[in-house]
């Protein structure tokens, strides 16, 4: 069960930079455990008709978000993880 972050329906990775000071990385990461541990995994998926941005919480997430046979555009970013986490509701659901 994967978690989302809120936001507009296109446009959502210039919302979370002036909203949560997201960081936008050029690429996805090499290892999910280079990402720092005060920091959340993002990754904004454009479908045409909207974004879905998916919280990468763990290894086995990201590997599914990274989907290669997967066409559509993606956008990676780095935000905070307690917000990532209040945003996402990460953490309050036990099927994680």
């Amino acid at each position: 069960m994967g978690f989302q972050i809120p936001g507009p329906t296109k446009g959502k990775v210039q919302y979370f930079v002036n909203t949560y000071q997201a960081m936008i990385l050029d690429r996805p990461p090499r290892n999910f455990s280079d990402i720092p541990d005060h920091q959340a995994l993002i990754c904004v998926v454009d479908t045409v008709y909207y974004e879905i941005a998916s919280y990468a919480f763990s290894q086995q997430e990201f590997s599914r978000v990274d989907d290669h046979s997967d066409f559509r555009k993606r956008t990676w970013s780095l935000m905070d993880k307690a917000k990532a986490n209040q945003l996402s509701g990460f953490g309050k659901r036990e099927d994680h």
